[in-house]
């Protein structure tokens, strides 16, 4: 009966987890990475310093600031999870009904868990014109100088 317990805690998928993970996996290769996470527990499970995190305390509270503020920082992946206080559902909302139009768009890049979770987590990876552009331009920077 313990082995049967102790299987499904390890085979259960924690969206948190699996979102710190791949947070994890994607600063291992980036170095620069920029992230805007509101929850805690990701950000702590992710390794990622905690200062390298945008979130609503470091953020503007204006919808149209919020998005320009993700275009300068260079934030890069968005990570969505119903908390209470959250204003990211309406933006989120938002970003995908006028997909293109600001020029951001929002891609689901971490696959969901086969099974239904309370907690609903989602990362989206952040892409914008100006951010690949400048991004471009970085890429090219370092190039020269090795």
């Amino acid at each position: 009966m313990q082995l049967i317990d102790v299987t499904r805690m390890v085979v259960r998928s924690d969206p948190n987890a699996i979102a710190a993970e791949f947070l994890e996996t994607q600063r291992k290769t980036d170095r620069t990475l920029k992230v805007y996470c509101e929850d805690g527990a990701i950000r702590v499970l992710s390794g990622i310093p905690l200062e390298e995190f945008k979130d609503q305390y470091n953020s503007p509270t204006d919808d149209d600031a919020f998005l320009n503020s993700l275009r300068e920082n260079q934030v890069r992946f968005l990570i969505y999870k119903d908390l209470p206080g959250s204003r990211l559902k309406t933006i989120v909302a938002r970003i995908r009904a006028r997909q293109g139009n600001d020029g951001i768009t929002l891609e689901e890049v971490v696959p969901k868990p086969r099974a239904k979770s309370a907690q609903n987590v989602i990362v989206y990876r952040v892409h914008d014109r100006e951010i690949a552009k400048a991004s471009k331009r970085q890429g090219q920077l370092r190039q020269r100088q090795e």
